[in-house]
């Protein structure tokens, strides 16, 4: 339309240009009658009368153009200003009942999305609540049988040396055998009276058994060897040997290392547990969401889209309506002037308007003319430019945030096909270890060559 426009307007300033080329030319013959037998005075006066009524004429018309030109650009202004509310009104109408739409649709996705991490924290804090609880009870209880395990290993130690000792002075001269012996006595004696004293656990009561029967066994062939009264007993606790004090300390260590190992165990096989639980949640919640709040995504998008197309339409046809009001005002004023001009005395000579009126009025209508094809070169880049209008900064960061938060939760979540919940079991940690490996395996095994000699 616009460059309709233009077509119409270069027709009507060739046509100017042309009419204002083929104006007769001046007859100055005819112009001299005018002032044939006039004295000069005559002449000057007429002149000066000719002169002041051009130029009443003039202004006269320069006035009445002037004033129709403002009335008609105050009229078209206000009908443009008129177009621009109401176009804005629809266009802010359709975004605000979009905008409010969707964003209570990303309002309730965001919702959605926290109250699922929130039950997401809640597994993991109760899994490590629970693993924390495990470990303490399994570390507890796995402490105390230690501690009994070390004093009973202590005792085995002492009869395996004790036996390696008889056996060593089994061949000795006889009063150095007999020494020995009552020395090994004493502390066979001592030992026993200590083993006595102890509150064992149930699950331990055989290992005591066995000790107890093995020292008692040990006291009596060594009575046979030795002269030795009931009273003769150790004084004082029984001191241990660097050699024996080592493998305590070996034990001790090799405890403790599998503990750490047990006990990460533990932490391990809960976390493994809030990972599946966390799993089944998250895809559960993935499918949920990509059916009822993944698609407010698009539509948020879609209307964002729509309003920008809408504010640019807006914007365009504004654009394009300014050029032909511009026209509309001033191309009447413009044949206003002509009728003016063609209303008033004719050339005597050419029968036409006198060629000073009919010149200035063809210049100055092409100088309008001219003015209103210069005004279509910006509205045409603008519309062939294809600037699209600013979107609404609210809205498109709710949806990039809306957006953000639901790819990092995918991110963190992965999709899972099938989650493996066969490692859900109400058995605690520390019965699966104890069916797999009693705990201080490696302290009871130690104990196993301990029997009567």
């Amino acid at each position: 339309a616009i460059r309709a426009l233009g077509n119409s307007l270069e027709a009507i300033a060739t046509r100017l240009r042309r009419e204002r080329d083929e104006m007769p030319q001046s007859q100055v013959v005819f112009e001299e009658l005018e002032w044939d037998g006039l004295s000069r005075d005559e002449v000057r006066e007429k002149k000066m009368f000719v002169g002041t009524q051009e130029i009443e004429w003039a202004r006269k018309l320069d006035k009445s153009v002037s004033e129709q030109t403002k009335r008609r650009a105050s009229f078209f202004n206000e009908k443009l200003g008129r177009a621009e509310r109401i176009l804005r009104r629809r266009y802010r109408r359709t975004r605000e009942r979009e905008k409010a739409a969707t964003l209570k649709g990303l309002a309730a996705f965001g919702n959605a999305i926290g109250e699922v991490e929130q039950n997401i924290r809640a597994v993991y804090r109760e899994h490590a609540e629970k693993a924390e609880a495990e470990v303490e009870r399994v570390e507890k209880e796995r402490r105390s049988t230690q501690e009994q395990t070390q004093m009973m290993l202590s005792a085995a130690i002492v009869i395996r040396e004790e036996k390696e000792v008889m056996n060593t002075a089994w061949y000795s001269p006889p009063k150095e055998r007999q020494a020995v012996m009552f020395k090994c006595l004493k502390r066979v004696r001592r030992l026993q009276e200590d083993m006595k004293g102890l509150d064992i656990m149930p699950e331990l009561k055989q290992k005591h058994s066995v000790l107890l029967y093995s020292l008692r066994m040990l006291e009596a062939k060594l009575k046979g060897e030795c002269t030795a009264t009931p009273n003769d007993i150790l004084e004082g606790p029984l001191k241990l040997t660097s050699s024996q004090k080592k493998q305590l300390q070996d034990a001790r260590r090799t405890f403790e290392q599998e503990l750490a190992s047990d006990l990460e165990g533990i932490r391990a096989s809960h976390s493994a547990r809030a990972e599946r639980t966390v799993s089944r949640l998250a895809s559960e919640f993935r499918v949920f969401a990509e059916g009822r709040h993944v698609p407010s995504l698009q539509a948020a998008r879609a209307s964002i889209d729509a309003s920008v197309s809408q504010a640019t339409q807006a914007e365009l046809a504004l654009v394009a309506l300014r050029p032909f009001a511009d026209a509309a005002a001033a191309l009447p004023v413009e044949a206003l002037r002509h009728v003016e001009v063609a209303r008033s005395p004719l050339d005597a000579p050419t029968f036409i308007p006198k060629r000073k009126r009919l010149t200035e009025a063809l210049d100055k209508t092409l100088h309008v003319v001219e003015k209103l094809q210069k005004g279509l070169n910006r509205p045409l880049q603008q519309l062939a430019g294809g600037d699209r209008a600013a979107p609404d900064r609210e809205w498109e960061s709710a949806l990039a945030g809306a957006e953000k938060r639901w790819r990092e939760f995918c991110e963190r979540h992965p999709e899972v096909v099938d989650v493996d919940s066969a490692g859900e079991t109400p058995r605690s940690e520390a019965e699966v270890l104890e069916e797999g490996r009693p705990a201080n395996a490696s302290r009871e095994d130690s104990l196993e060559d301990i029997s009567p000699p």
